[in-house]
């Protein structure tokens, strides 16, 4: 049976990568709860030659810097931050390849753990690292560069252990079709913030049985009953190797047209939220149909400050 690990920061003596000498290396190791899932950390702690970190029994991180003084080489310890912080995974796009990092970080302030997802170059770059005091990191100016350090030798000392997991800035199938997102644990999302209202908007309440007792008798209508099924194509055109189409529901006024598309976009998550407006941009459409891919993009009010042409243009794009 594996030993169960509680609270642990202890010094190990690991041999450095040429075997010729030792080094003390301080690892720390704790069952913690974050995002309400059960968690272990079990990290080394970064060490330089004259510089190397620990953590007292608060869980603050304590800097330890080998100085020189009138009375020659001293260590001098100090508190470096009241806030760990480790590197919970490496996520690497599988479209791009390119790599983000998953910051796990404790709050004493609400006594909680967290994690964010940041790109690599904003750890690794002195006027992009100071953004994570937005977060609550303390970090400024006058101490950017060793957090710097304290990064780049965290992901060096475990780099063997922390676990890299898939990600894509997309909805829809992945690898191969063989998971779509977000209704899968293989492949995460990371969306852009701009784009949480979607992403949000994708969510399940009650059960499929009472959606589908609801829905039924609506399915008499033939256009009811079209619209529905539109919504159910999406996932279905790549595995049948066929592009995107775009269909347009017009009629008077309170004829069901937007009562339709709601029941049919609750089959995904929240209408409501899921609903786009043809009042914007066209690169910011464009933005939103990628990032929707193999799902339904539903756009209102075609009559929003659009001319024909403006429509047309639009038509083309999303093509």
């Amino acid at each position: 049976m594996a030993k169960k690990i509680e609270d642990i920061t202890k010094k190990e003596n690991t041999k450095n990568t040429n075997n010729k000498s030792t080094e003390e290396l301080f690892i720390f190791a704790k069952n913690i709860e974050v995002n309400e899932e059960k968690y272990t950390i079990k990290q080394i702690l970064p060490k330089y030659n004259d510089l190397w970190f620990e953590l007292n029994k608060k869980n603050e991180i304590i800097k330890f810097e080998n100085k020189k003084t009138p009375d020659g080489y001293m260590v001098i310890d100090e508190l470096f931050s009241k806030v760990p912080v480790f590197i919970k995974s490496i996520c690497k796009n599988i479209e791009t390849d390119e790599e983000k990092f998953e910051l796990l970080y404790y709050q004493p302030r609400i006594k909680k753990w967290q994690t964010m997802m940041v790109d690599k170059t904003m750890l690794y770059q002195r006027r992009n690292i100071v953004s994570l005091s937005n977060n609550g990191i303390p970090i400024s100016s006058l101490n950017a560069d060793i957090w710097i350090k304290y990064f780049f030798k965290l992901e060096e000392l475990n780099y063997d252990t922390i676990p890299v997991i898939k990600i894509t800035d997309k909805l829809g199938w992945c690898d191969n079709c063989s998971c779509f997102v977000p209704y899968t644990n293989k492949v995460l999302l990371d969306a852009d913030e701009k784009l949480a209202k979607w992403t949000n908007a994708y969510i399940s309440k009650g059960t499929l049985e009472e959606w589908i007792t609801e829905i039924k008798d609506y399915r008499k209508n033939t256009l009811f009953r079209f619209i529905l099924s539109c919504a159910f194509c999406g996932p279905l055109l790549r595995l049948l190797n066929q592009r995107i189409f775009i269909v347009f529901n017009y009629g008077s006024s309170r004829a069901g047209k937007s009562a339709g598309m709601f029941s049919a976009m609750s089959a995904w998550g929240n209408p409501e939220e899921l609903k786009t407006s043809f009042n914007g941009t066209s690169v910011a459409m464009e933005r939103i149909a990628q990032f929707q891919n193999d799902l339904v993009l539903w756009l209102d009010e075609k009559q929003v400050n659009r001319s024909q042409s403006s429509i047309e243009q639009l038509v083309y794009i999303l093509r």
